[in-house]
Formats: structure tokens, sequence, C-alpha cells
């Protein structure tokens, strides 16, 4: 009698786990088999790769980070696997990819801190105390940049925020990569800056330092100037005050 009270106590438990393992594998699996190949059978767009995926088992669906033209964007794909959503949910006013995001951005910038400290043309340093830095990544021909170089001035005197200036001439900007080159050659400052001083020559060290801050600027994944990544990592694209915060 007691191997058949053994045994039927077996047998209960593993028709529970059957009854209970179809809800847990679809759980666990939301996000299986999300790949590049079948993102691009939905999307129209191309991009570069898949940096991660998480199951969101709460919506029943996958949040995929992708990284396109060198940025971190969120995608959503339901359980089905017959759709995809392209941009960002929210909940309580926050999306959800951001804090997905900002760890890989910092993760990102850990890995190029160094080098990109070697690249930078310049740095301002307000009178009260520092307490952080901040990377503006910015093109000498970019209009939002010059309406972004004073605010910003403005914000690091207000916040003891360090200024390290690094140039990025975008590729339709003819004349910033010359620019660029003579205010590295002419030991330009933020005076300088402000006033779009670019008085110095063409010299190999600027043409040097241009051509590595082009390279670890795009491993970074940055595409747009004007660019602002804090001491910890995360970046903030255009000169918006509210999210400048978010790099103390």
């Amino acid at each position: 009698m007691e191997v058949f009270r053994v045994f039927g106590l077996m047998m209960a438990v593993m028709g529970a786990f059957w009854f209970l393992s179809p809800s847990m594998s679809r759980a666990a699996d939301v996000c299986d088999g999300i790949d590049k190949d079948l993102l691009t059978k939905h999307i129209p767009f191309p991009f570069e790769k898949v940096v991660e995926t998480k199951p969101l088992r709460d919506l029943n669906m996958c949040q995929v980070i992708i990284l396109i033209n060198g940025n971190n964007a969120p995608l959503y794909v339901p359980s089905t696997k017959d759709a995809v959503i392209a941009g960002d949910i929210f909940r309580n006013r926050t999306p959800l990819s951001r804090n997905v995001i900002d760890r890989i951005e910092t993760q990102n910038f850990g890995q190029y801190e160094k080098e990109l400290e070697e690249t930078v043309a310049f740095t301002y340093k307000p009178a009260s105390p520092i307490k952080g830095l901040i990377y503006m990544i910015t093109d000498p021909d970019c209009p939002y940049c010059e309406k972004a170089k004073e605010p910003i001035k403005r914000f690091a005197d207000e916040n003891g925020m360090e200024i390290k200036v690094i140039f990025y001439p975008l590729p339709f900007h003819p004349d910033a990569k010359d620019k660029s080159v003579k205010g590295i050659c002419g030991r330009m400052d933020y005076n300088d800056y402000l006033a779009a001083r670019y008085s110095g020559g063409l010299c190999k060290d600027g043409e040097e330092k241009i051509g590595r801050s082009l390279e670890i600027v795009r491993k970074l994944g940055v595409t747009g100037t004007p660019t602002f990544i804090g001491g910890n990592g995360r970046r903030v694209s255009g000169f918006i005050p509210e999210q400048l915060k978010s790099l103390l």
C-alpha cells in the first residue's frame, strides 16, 4: 500500500507540473527565436544588430534593443512573433527601455572613456567647485550646437560641471573639419569657441586628433550634434536642460 501511495503522490506532482509548465514555458520563451532574421521580416528599415532581448512577462512580449545607425533603439515583439512595435512603451510616464539603454550606453562608454578623453579639444572649468563633468560633442558648423554653447556654459556654472569639448565634424558640413583642426592647432579655449574664433592653422597634431575623435565618437554610437555625455556614461542628444540633469 505504501508503494501505491508514493506512486500516486508522484503522479499528482507530475500532473501539476505538466499543468503549469505550458504557461511557464511561454513566459520563458517569449524572446526565444527573436533575431535579426525574424525582425527584418517585419520592419522595413536596416539595422546593424540585436544588442539584447528582455522578456516582459506581464505584457507577454519581448523588449528588443537594436543598434541602428550607431544608436540603441527599442522594439517590442508580442509572444506570437507575428508583428513588431517600433518605438517605446511608457509606464508611469517613463519609457520602459530607459534603464536598459542607459546601462548599455554606460558600459559602452566605460570601454572607450580613456580614448575619448584623449580627443578633448579644450575644457571649460567653472569658478564654482567642480562636482562632475560633461563631454560636449559638437560640430563647428552645427546651428544647434551654436545655440547650445552659451546655455550649456550657464548650466555648467550653476551645477559645478566641467565641460570637455570634443569636435565631431559632420560630413555634410564641408568646412567643419578644417575649422576643428584649426581650433586644436590654435589652442582655442571656451571663449574662442563662444566667439567662433577658429584662428589657428592646419597641423598634423590637429589632423590626428580629429581623426581619432571621429573614430571614437562613432564607436560610441553618436551620430548627431550636439550630444552630451556625463561622467556616468549617460547621454543626451540636443540641449534639453531637464534631461541634462540626469548627467549630474
